[in-house]
């Protein structure tokens, strides 16, 4: 196995880069994260807005 030089591993690295980046579905993962991101910032603003509710006592002693 011959060793590459630091050029050679950087063109790799690049070529490699550019590869990921061009990837057709990308635009969807991207899409797919944003939109988990607001659908959990959403939750928890309602839960964070939701008055306390108070439990009933039979669910506090055993009958």
């Amino acid at each position: 196995m011959a060793l590459a030089s630091f050029t050679e591993e950087l063109q790799l690295r690049d070529d490699a880069r550019q590869e990921a980046s061009e990837h057709p579905l990308r635009p969807v993962l991207i899409t797919v994260f944003s939109l988990k991101l607001v659908v959990a910032a959403v939750l928890l603003g309602c839960v964070s807005l939701a008055p306390p509710v108070s439990a009933q006592g039979g669910y506090f002693f055993a009958e």
